[in-house]
């Protein structure tokens, strides 16, 4: 009984002596370059950031200009993609698609193969010269919808643009993408469409402020 008593506690004080000389075993975090924030002179610089979410992580999101016939780029979770704006007035259509098949061909390999698309609500505002704006694209649920996706401009100095700030250098940096063909009407059709019938606090949320530019 006493040699038991003696065998279990040289095996406690083993364990725990094994355990306080050796560290626990960290990952390190993938850290990668975060994107350069200042505008180029004349121009304004958008950075579209898609956060690390649950909800919707599984869906591409695709983004367009209304007046361009080529999507701005794609953003996986999480990831983010920057383009530099002429001035003025923009309108940005965020769309969630369920696709199958390889993406290594980039958005036109991924757009082959959409069996269906979400738009979320258009946003608008004047873009200045000279000045950054983060655009957080969220995926949303909807109770008519399977999801949507909300481009929503940050505010500078708020906890949302900080967090989206530290956020970039552990998000995947997305390249621009090709044309996606007729789609890219269709889909801003879709988000215009979700923008009259949303809230009058969903419209404003959606809405580029002077204040979301941030001069660098």
């Amino acid at each position: 009984m006493q040699f038991a008593t003696l065998a279990l506690t040289l095996s406690m004080a083993f364990t725990a002596a094994c355990s306080a000389s050796v560290p626990p075993i960290v990952a390190p975090m993938r850290e990668r370059p975060a994107p350069a924030l200042a505008a180029p002179a004349g121009k304004a610089r958008v950075v579209f950031v898609r956060p690390n979410a649950y909800f919707g992580s599984d869906l591409p999101v695709v983004l367009y200009e209304k007046s361009a016939s080529e999507a701005l780029g794609f953003l996986w979770n999480p990831s983010y993609f920057v383009v530099d704006f002429e001035p003025g007035h923009v309108e940005l259509c965020g769309v969630a698609i369920g696709a199958y098949g390889s993406t290594s061909g980039g958005l036109v390999d991924l757009m082959a193969g959409v069996q269906s698309s979400y738009g979320g609500v258009l946003t608008t505002g004047v873009l200045e010269a000279g000045k950054t704006y983060l655009v957080r694209v969220d995926v949303d649920s909807r109770l008519t919808k399977m999801a949507a996706a909300n481009p929503v401009p940050l505010l500078p100095g708020s906890a949302e643009w900080d967090e989206a700030i530290a956020a970039l250098p552990e998000s995947r940096p997305v390249e621009l993408a090709g044309s996606a063909g007729a789609t890219s009407g269709v889909s801003v059709e879709q988000c215009a469409a979700e923008r009259a019938a949303a809230s009058v606090e969903e419209q404003q949320r959606a809405a580029i402020r002077p204040d979301n530019g941030k001069r660098w």
